[in-house]
């Protein structure tokens, strides 16, 4: 009796997958990407930098307006600074590559003909790929490899936090998303240093959609 009732149950939620609303959304844009940093309570500021991501998202309709979206994207984040000491500028530019995942709870409004208007919110994890430490001018001028891992000169492989987005879908497909992206774990593997990512994202995508609206 349970046997049968969790094949009926298997078979209901297949039959309801197969009919929801399906899109593979692939998705490219530029990342406005800083770090929030404290050393010992302390804050320090850095300046924004530009990096990119690219990828695919998926749209999973739940019910009428509002669906699950799933993706997987390849992020750059970091931060740079300039500084003037004794007559000679030094720039500063910190790179961090990730696989980024993450899983939006979505909602989109309709407007017939003149396209629609979507806003997300939900968890990313992202995982450490590589990363790069660039300064010019200065004694120390030069590129060091960021390394992913447990010690104090290396940053943890896994970021995980909070993305939160709104856009516009044209009738044709296109779409455009404006994303902050909420650090919420610590990078830092020094007991009191915090490192956190926080990124403003702009992107153009195209929705393919797999069955009908």
């Amino acid at each position: 009796m349970k046997k049968g009732i969790i094949l009926a149950a298997m078979a209901v939620a297949a039959t309801q997958f197969a009919h929801a609303q399906l899109s593979i959304n692939p998705e490219a844009g530029i990342n406005i990407a800083n770090m929030s940093q404290k050393v010992a309570g302390n804050k320090i500021t850095n300046d924004s930098r530009i990096g990119f991501k690219v990828g695919a998202m998926v749209d999973i309709g739940v019910v009428k307006g509002f669906y699950i979206q799933p993706g997987v994207l390849y992020s750059v984040k970091g931060f740079q600074n300039s500084e003037t000491v004794l007559g000679t500028t030094i720039k500063s530019k910190t790179s961090l590559n990730y696989l980024e995942v993450p899983l939006n709870f979505a909602y989109r409004y309709d407007f017939d003909k003149a396209g629609a208007v979507f806003a997300a919110v939900g968890p990313y994890i992202g995982i450490g790929l590589n990363g790069k430490d660039k300064v010019e001018g200065g004694p120390l001028a030069g590129e060091t490899d960021i390394k992913f891992g447990g010690d104090a000169d290396q940053l943890k492989k896994i970021d995980y936090g909070a993305n939160f987005s709104v856009g516009y879908i044209s009738p044709i497909g296109i779409y455009v998303r404006a994303q902050y992206g909420m650090g919420l774990a610590n990078l830092s593997n020094v007991d009191n240093v915090k490192i956190k990512n926080k990124v403003w994202g702009f992107s153009l995508g195209y929705t393919f959609q797999l069955n009908e609206r």
